[in-house]
Order: C-alpha cells, then sequence, then structure tokens
C-alpha cells in the first residue's frame, strides 16, 4: 500500500540507487573494486549531477545562517530523488489499472485520473480521507523526514553528515519529482513546481 511503498519503498530504492552513484561505480558486480563506468557515463553523471549539487547548496537554514553543502550530500541527495521515484514507479504499476498506467509515465500524466485502483486494499486512513492514494504515498515518505533538532546538531550535521537535513530532504526531493506536482495540482513555477528539475538517471 501506499504506506510500505512511500516509507520502505523509498528506502529500498535509495539503497538500489547507491550502486548507481560514485561510489558504486567503483565496485563491479562481484563487488570487486573497479570503476565499471565508461568515460561518458561518469561525465553524463558529473554534469546532472551538478544540477543537484547546485540546488542544495541554496537551501539555508536562518537560524544557523548556515547553507547546505551540495557537493558533500551529493549521492544522497541523488539517492533521495531517485529512490522515491522508483518507489512511486513500482507502487502505480503494483496497485493501479487502466490504459493510463503507462501513459502515466510517458509525460501524459494529465491523464492519470482514469486510473483505477486494482484491488481494494486500498482504504484512506482515519482523518485523511481527502487525500487519494497517490497523495497519501508523498505524506507517507514526508513522514519518513520528520525530525527535530537543536541548532547545535543542525550544525553539526551540516558539517559532517553525507544527508541533508530531513527538511530539504523531502522538499528538495519533491520540488523535482513532476509525479509530486501533478497529485498535488501544484501550479507551476510555484516552489514545488519549478520549471528547472534536477534530474540525473
Amino acid at each position: 500500500s501506499y504506506l510500505n511503498y512511500g516509507s520502505i519503498g523509498e528506502i529500498i530504492g535509495h539503497e538500489i540507487t547507491h550502486g548507481f552513484d560514485s561510489i558504486g561505480k567503483q565496485f563491479d558486480k562481484t563487488g570487486q573494486l573497479k570503476n565499471w563506468w565508461l568515460p561518458s557515463t561518469s561525465k553524463h553523471y558529473d554534469e546532472r549531477a551538478l544540477c543537484m549539487v547546485k540546488q542544495y547548496n541554496q537551501y539555508y537554514f536562518d537560524e544557523i545562517e548556515k547553507n547546505i553543502d551540495g557537493e558533500q550530500t551529493k549521492d544522497e541527495n541523488i539517492a533521495d530523488n531517485i529512490g522515491v521515484t522508483l518507489a512511486y514507479r513500482a507502487y502505480i504499476h503494483s496497485y493501479f489499472t487502466g490504459n493510463d498506467v503507462d501513459g502515466f509515465f510517458g509525460n501524459q500524466m494529465n491523464n492519470n485520473n482514469r486510473m483505477t485502483i486494482r484491488n481494494d486494499r486500498e482504504q484512506s486512513l482515519p482523518g485523511l480521507s481527502n487525500y487519494n492514494p497517490r497523495q497519501l504515498f508523498w505524506i507517507s515518505y514526508g513522514l519518513e523526514n520528520c525530525e527535530k533538532m537543536t541548532n547545535e546538531m543542525l550544525k553539526l550535521t551540516l558539517e559532517v553528515d553525507t544527508h541533508s537535513p530531513g527538511k530539504y530532504r523531502l522538499n528538495g526531493v519533491v520540488s523535482n519529482s513532476e509525479y509530486f506536482a501533478n497529485d498535488f495540482y501544484c501550479p507551476p513555477e510555484s516552489p514545488m513546481n519549478p520549471r528547472n528539475k534536477c534530474q540525473v538517471w
């Protein structure tokens, strides 16, 4: 269901993605230390990753007057972005049926309202009946990134952690997602649906 795909599904997708990042490229299919990417693959990856580095470099915390280091958090930010996309696509294919499922991923997302639930297992949650299953997927993903930390801990996180703080693990990711923008009807050019979105793979 949307709860599982939005939480553990994203985590699984995130970890799989690490096999295809700047660290994963250094190990072949048997786990041996060997760069298995072509030079053109590395070039393509670096060019697209730069978009995310620049994006996350802009995220600023007023309370400690400090930005995220987009280079330090690059691989984790990429894994967050791709992981949730993989989980979302798996969810759609597993729980919906109809002619529009395939079209949904072919930039024809305006037709997705004709998709129907494949079975009756997708029930709403108490107090959240105004949200459809696709929106609840995103809410589940958002809950995964809830956190509260002191300014001292936030400062330390920005200095040493390879993960971005939860606020931008969420907002940075969903602002790059056409699926999120479509599911929540985000107007074009709004903060959650900017014209320029970063995509690596």
